[in-house]
């Protein structure tokens, strides 16, 4: 009779005793005398096969072609940790664990980590594969007899995996989410929309899961201090028919908005428009007219705005100095092209111009940087009209153009330095 081990379940956050994980393994005697034969031998590795492989894995040469492995899909995938009984993953866990694994082989060590190989806790066995050892305190992997060690990019997804009873079997079925914001989207249909963190940000509307924010440190998350930058999440639906807007506050030293916009329906949800596709241009200064022409691509490809005298006079000045010191050249315009960079500090929606539909409205903060570019710095409002499923660019209104007394607080508004933990 087999002497029984003390097993740890995590089951939705909670812990059972083994006593309890014992009592409900007890059906399965065939599969648990199969799986306790994988906890023999020594985690540290050994060069030869280990005699834990199943007998399919016995009667082929295993792969250690870790480019060949993270190419899989759909692969069966077993645990074992601290040289207990190999567990089974299902198709969840094992496609978010090889996109852990993908997103760290361009950080390969060489050196010292090999001295740490005889403290990994864990095995990964992927079928048709040389075992991968992973050391979960130092964050290190690599295949087993392999030189090539390898750090696991992402550190805060692994200590939230969770084990639950599948079936009658214990089953690795996917990482602890922490919920930080959900919202209805549609209200004829039953849909919401839920901003969760499991170690990366994730949007999920149904079965659609996308990744907003990746490698996001815990501890950072819900942060109060500017000094440790979090992000706040929010959604704000734009119309009847699925069409929503996700926006997030980064609060740092610099704050900054990033605005995403989305159309869920038949079960999916399609990306329509995002800020981060913004780009913004220096075209060119025209002294004599007092005017500076820029871009906001992919929108807009000349917007010429008329500068104050002030702005003027600094100009003048500025481009008195480029041309004592030789520096107005024929490259000139091309070389500070770029140099015109812009942060969104506000969103909302208004009926700004009274036509009984409301726009989407971002508030946006455009200076220069270069010691030889232009210096220039003023606000705009970008507005966007809401149309059937999607949104049109519609204006950027420029502060110093700006006639709308309704637009005036807007021009004015900034993001507070510490994290908002209510959004409404």
């Amino acid at each position: 009779m087999k002497s029984k081990k003390k097993i740890t379940i995590i089951l939705g956050g909670s812990l059972l005793t083994g006593i309890l994980a014992l009592m409900l393994l007890n059906p399965l005697k065939q599969d648990d005398q199969t799986l306790a034969h994988h906890t023999q031998g020594s985690i540290a590795g050994n060069k030869q096969l280990n005699p834990t492989q199943n007998n399919e894995q016995q009667n082929q040469t295993l792969s250690s072609n870790m480019e060949a492995l993270l190419k899989e899909v759909n692969i069966p995938l077993t645990i074992s940790q601290h040289e207990e009984r190999f567990i089974p993953a299902n198709d969840f866990f094992t496609s978010r664990l090889l996109s852990l694994l993908r997103d760290s082989i361009n950080d390969e060590w060489q050196s010292e980590a090999k001295a740490d190989k005889q403290n990994a806790q864990v095995r990964f066995r992927f079928e048709g594969y040389v075992d991968i050892y992973f050391n979960a305190e130092l964050n290190m992997f690599w295949f087993e007899g392999s030189d090539q060690v390898y750090h696991l990019n992402n550190t805060e997804v692994w200590p939230r995996y969770m084990i639950k009873i599948v079936n009658n079997q214990l089953t690795y079925a996917g990482f602890e989410k922490t919920v930080l914001y959900k919202k209805t989207i549609s209200p004829y249909r039953d849909e919401e929309a839920v901003i969760y963190y499991d170690g990366n940000i994730h949007l999920q509307v149904h079965d659609t899961d996308i990744i907003l924010n990746d490698v996001v440190d815990e501890h950072t998350l819900l942060s109060h201090d500017a000094h440790y930058p979090s992000d706040s999440y929010g959604i704000e639906v734009l119309d009847d028919k699925g069409l929503f807007m996700l926006y997030s506050a980064h609060k740092g030293m610099s704050p900054f908005y990033k605005v995403r916009v989305y159309q869920s329906g038949d079960g999916k949800v399609m990306p329509i428009w995002s800020s981060l596709d913004m780009d913004s241009y220096i075209n060119y200064v025209d002294l004599d007219n007092k005017t500076i022409d820029i871009a906001l691509q992919p929108m807009l490809d000349s917007k010429v705005i008329g500068l104050s005298n002030a702005e003027a006079e600094r100009m003048y000045a500025h481009f008195d100095t480029l041309k004592n010191n030789g520096i107005l050249d024929e490259n000139f315009w091309q070389d500070i092209k770029e140099n015109l960079l812009y942060e969104m500090i506000h969103v909302t929606t208004l009926d700004y111009d009274h036509d009984e539909k409301k726009e989407l409205l971002m508030t946006i903060s455009f200076h220069t940087v270069g010691a030889k570019t232009p210096p220039f710095d003023q606000r705009a409002i970008l507005v966007y009209s809401i149309e059937n499923k999607g949104i049109v660019y519609k204006d950027l209104i420029m502060e110093s153009e700006n006639t709308n007394e309704q637009l005036d607080s807007l021009f004015r508004t900034t993001i507070p330095q510490t994290v908002m933990t209510h959004w409404e």
